[in-house]
């Protein structure tokens, strides 16, 4: 925090209590933003990069618009498209009041509140039917994205003419690095070597102990670990955060 109070001394920076070793879920956050916000506003993940800078000049939602979205996972249940929450920018103002209205709001539910059952089955959401195949609960701002869009309210999908326009690099908080694989941790080090930090390098050495560089942890993957086929595109996502690190927005 001391860094990006130094790097960014614009930024407004605030602290989340939590007990010790433990954290906050990523819905009671929204929550917690949806809840005391006065306008709209946005979130995006630490792992995600936006590189399309145009995708920022897109953020102002229409009336019956509750949401915008830039990636989006088709779901194999029902003929739609949910928003995933790497970067998201909220219409405060149509979602507050169906919050208080159903008693609904961001966080993950493992059963569906009897309040919004009956707009889950108006858009095909039964009882056991999710937006992700892969799961048996409504994951995070799913059940108050269904009851926006029984009311008739709209997600829009932001659009963009370049190749790459963000990249969502996924799974950096899963698991401790006691279990990381050793691709992860090469990864890992080379995001620190890219930055060059010497006071991040020294902050986080020990998610990588006892490996130094990413060239060491690179001669002692398997040749033949099938992670190695993610590397090119963390070589052009690397290439292409170190081209905007070079042109820093105005």
């Amino acid at each position: 925090m001391r860094l990006l109070q130094q790097r960014f001394p614009g930024l407004p920076l605030f602290s989340l209590r939590t007990l010790p070793w433990s954290s906050v879920a990523h819905g009671h956050v929204i929550n917690l933003l949806l809840e005391n916000e006065r306008g709209n506003f946005g979130i995006i993940d630490h792992d995600c990069y936006v590189f399309d800078r145009s995708i920022f000049s897109q953020l102002t939602p229409a009336a019956d618009e509750c949401v915008l979205s830039l990636f989006g996972e088709e779901s194999r249940r029902v003929a739609f498209t949910f928003p995933l929450t790497y970067p998201l920018y909220f219409n405060t103002g149509v979602l507050q009041p169906l919050m208080r209205r159903y008693g609904v709001d961001a966080r993950l539910y493992r059963q569906t509140p009897a309040a919004a059952t009956d707009c889950l089955l108006r858009i095909g959401l039964g009882p056991t039917r999710f937006w992700k195949h892969y799961h048996n609960f409504r994951d995070t701002l799913h059940v108050l994205f269904a009851v926006a869009l029984a009311e008739g309210l709209k997600i829009r999908f932001l659009v963009s003419r370049q190749d790459l326009p963000a990249l969502h690099v996924g799974g950096t908080s899963i698991g401790t690095h006691h279990a990381k694989e050793l691709s992860a941790l090469y990864i890992h080090l080379r995001f620190l070597e890219l930055l060059g930090d010497p006071v991040l390098t020294r902050r986080y050495a020990f998610l990588t102990a006892p490996l130094r560089s990413s060239a060491q942890a690179l001669a002692l993957l398997d040749p033949h670990d099938p992670a190695r086929e993610t590397f090119a595109m963390v070589d052009q996502t690397l290439q292409t955060l170190r081209a905007a690190l070079a042109d820093p927005p105005p």
